[in-house]
């Protein structure tokens, strides 16, 4: 761990918060975990090398995942495009694997689409369940091999 001025950090692990100047209060532990943070605090990172995209945010979790520099964010490895609609409000993991939720209390500038619905229809949206979650619901979705 390389610091100059950051205090109250964890580091377990080969080549940890190597990059680390003055972020404080964070926990990282895996090979290369959390390597290139400079002034990040209070993330928190499991895995090698989880954390590498995260330089300057705070509050980012990363499992498994290289994650984004993106203050108050969670990323989890190998899982992507995921929505688990059991949970209120429901959660979406997306490409990036970050953590995400559909629900509108947290969107802003939500209009209707109006004459846009044609454009929608011919991408040709499709109902479908998950083959792997057999406990979840009707989805609604594109498949994206027929939209390329």
């Amino acid at each position: 761990m390389s610091n100059t001025t950051g205090r109250g950090d964890t580091a377990v692990g080969f080549s940890v918060l190597s990059g680390n100047t003055t972020g404080t209060q964070n926990t990282a532990v895996g090979l290369g975990a959390l390597s290139n943070n400079t002034t990040g605090f209070q993330n928190v990172v499991l895995g090698g090398p989880a954390g590498a995209s995260v330089t300057t945010a705070n509050n980012v979790i990363c499992i498994d995942s290289t994650g984004l520099n993106i203050s108050s964010s969670c990323f989890i490895g190998n899982i992507r495009g995921v929505t688990i609609a059991q949970m209120t409000p429901s959660m979406l993991i997306d490409s990036t694997r970050q953590l995400g939720t559909p629900s509108p209390r947290f969107k802003k500038d939500i209009k209707p689409m109006n004459g846009s619905s044609e454009a929608i229809l011919a991408l040709k949206p499709v109902t479908f369940h998950y083959k792997t979650d057999t406990a979840s619901g009707r989805e609604f979705g594109l498949i994206p091999e027929e939209v390329c």
